[in-house]
């Protein structure tokens, strides 16, 4: 015998039983995550390119090959998409007002 010990007969000592499991996502990252899985591609690119990598407009214009003028309104529509996904109440439509206190 190699290290003149007894073998361990068995299974591998059960080390995950003593570990606990992670937490899964909260509520909130599966919310924007099935929202943005909505929005047409171009749009979650530059959403998730923007918010989730933190690059500029000017990075992703390069990264895609597109003016900034396109990043940005990418952005923008992807913001307005998201809103009433991620609210509970729709964005106000044109033309209907609001009251203010």
């Amino acid at each position: 015998m190699i290290g003149g010990g007894a073998r361990r007969s068995g299974a591998l000592w059960p080390v995950t039983a003593c570990r606990p499991t992670p937490p899964g996502p909260s509520e909130e990252a599966v919310a924007v995550r099935d929202a943005l899985a909505v929005l047409p591609r171009t749009q979650r690119e530059a959403l998730v390119l923007h918010y989730f990598a933190d690059l500029s407009v000017q990075q992703i214009a390069d990264m895609l090959d597109v003016p900034t003028g396109t990043v940005k309104a990418r952005l923008a529509r992807g913001r307005r998409a998201l809103t009433p996904l991620l609210t509970d109440s729709p964005l106000p439509t044109e033309g209907s007002t609001c009251a203010t206190s």
